[in-house]
């Protein structure tokens, strides 16, 4: 029986500090900037935005929020956070996710 030490598939938190998918960056970049109170010129800089259109980013969420659909960023979450839990386990998968499909 050979040991092998554990094997890294990725950085789960790499998922949140680098989103790949622009919905998901506009989503960590206002939830940094709203939730977490971070100035805005660092959550722009941090995200990839100019001071100038993060803050038109800024002023479209707060003047519309109902214009904002969440779907499609939720649907590639659950669909990402299914990829880690199976590449963690050994290709089983949690009932609860599954509930969300």
């Amino acid at each position: 029986m050979v040991i092998r030490k554990p094997f890294v598939i990725t950085d789960p938190r790499a998922f949140f500090l680098q989103p790949a998918v622009p919905k998901q960056r506009q989503y960590e970049a206002l939830r940094a900037y709203f939730l977490e109170g971070r100035p805005s010129q660092e959550v722009a800089r941090a995200f990839g935005y100019s001071p100038a259109s993060f803050r038109v980013l800024c002023s479209s969420f707060c003047h519309d929020p109902q214009r904002w659909r969440w779907t499609e960023l939720i649907r590639f979450c659950l669909d990402k956070l299914i990829h880690l839990c199976r590449a963690g386990s050994g290709g089983s998968s949690f009932q609860v996710v599954g509930f969300f499909r």
